[in-house]
């Protein structure tokens, strides 16, 4: 668990760094920003109330990793801050190779007094804001208000960030990243291009990757291999939720004996997980601590609803015990009956 209680600023520095596609420009700074006391606490909730503290991150490529570089000499000698805040800007104002990128301002702040579970340590914030929003300032004169209209960055609108904290160096840091972007884009020049980060390899990375695969082998293995309804493939994405919700640890052949039951269905989605670790890129632990918050997560992304062609839906909140499918041999029609105590 991380904790902003004692954060403060140990330095700060603004970059302006512009899309080259779009003939902008890259403007650096040469001296640090001095805060005062009220700036520097809208500031720190600017740059810290968009962190979950759910999915943790680290440097990949560490050996080519620029960011990493960077930051890891900013680490071990305070006195290159503004230098190495330099090259992090032109890193990025080089790796922006799409012209739908907006340019803005680049704050990269080195940070003491984090506390990264019972450990006090330092970290570097690096915060991009990219829109800017109108504001209208009211003074009084001496016969009447005046309307002045100003520009200025909204401060619950930060557009990317992330927060490196001095800790486990040798394995790429521990990283927490802000990335807000499309819901369609493929691919992210923030946390892909230019900080080339991977997820973490721990417990909430390991729930995520079981339930993936879990989903993936109920909603699309099983409908190949047999012939399965839909209510069905519900009630083992329903089953295996509350599994994950009920257990502490996750054991790779209790989930699936307990979930599949069938010696068929569980051989098959033994077979299924080589697959999809290949695919994915990902190795699936056999045991590991069950991290509730990503059950929560990718819980939110199941869907229970059943379609029925262009004019019935049918939500399934549990077991599908008091659901029937069946077919009306005159119509040619599939149909579902439907068990109830009460209408509300």
């Amino acid at each position: 668990m991380i904790y902003f209680s004692k954060i403060e600023f140990a330095n700060l520095i603004i970059h302006s760094v512009g899309n080259k596609l779009k003939g902008d420009t890259l403007l650096t700074s040469d001296s640090s920003v001095i805060l005062g006391d009220e700036i520097e606490e809208v500031l720190l909730k600017f740059m810290t109330t968009p962190f979950k503290q759910i999915e943790f991150h680290t440097f990949g490529n560490l050996d080519r990793n620029s960011v990493y570089k960077s930051v890891k000499t900013i680490f071990n000698m305070n006195s290159v801050f503004i230098t190495e805040s330099k090259k992090i800007a032109k890193y990025l104002f080089d790796n922006t190779k799409n012209e739908k990128v907006f340019g803005g301002n680049l704050f990269i702040v080195h940070f003491k007094d984090c506390i990264v579970g019972d450990e006090m340590t330092d970290a570097i914030g690096i915060f991009k804001s990219e829109l800017t929003d109108t504001y209208l300032k009211i003074k009084p004169s001496t016969e009447r208000f005046v309307i002045e209209r100003e520009a200025g960055i909204h401060i619950s609108k930060l557009a990317k960030g992330c927060i490196i904290y001095n800790y486990e160096a040798e394995d790429g840091y521990l990283i927490e990243v802000f990335d807000k972007r499309p819901k369609n884009a493929e691919i992210s020049y923030w946390s892909d291009n230019f900080l080339n980060i991977v997820p973490r390899q721990d417990a909430y990375h390991q729930t995520t990757n079981v339930l993936s695969c879990a989903e993936h082998f109920i909603k699309n293995g099983l409908p190949d291999l047999f012939d399965i309804s839909r209510a069905d493939q519900i009630n083992l994405l329903h089953k295996t939720v509350e599994w994950f919700k009920e257990n502490d640890e996750f054991n790779w052949n209790e989930y699936s004996n307990q979930t599949f039951e069938t010696k068929e269905l569980i051989d098959e989605f033994d077979a299924y997980k080589d697959s999809f670790e290949q695919d994915n890129d990902v190795i699936i632990a056999e045991t590991f601590p069950i991290n509730l918050p990503a059950v929560k997560k990718q819980a939110k992304n199941l869907k229970s609803k059943i379609k029925l062609d262009d004019k019935f839906e049918i939500v399934i909140h549990r077991g599908k015990e008091n659901l029937l499918r069946g077919n009306d041999e005159a119509s040619g029609l599939n149909y579902y009956q439907l068990f109830f105590k009460n209408e509300e």
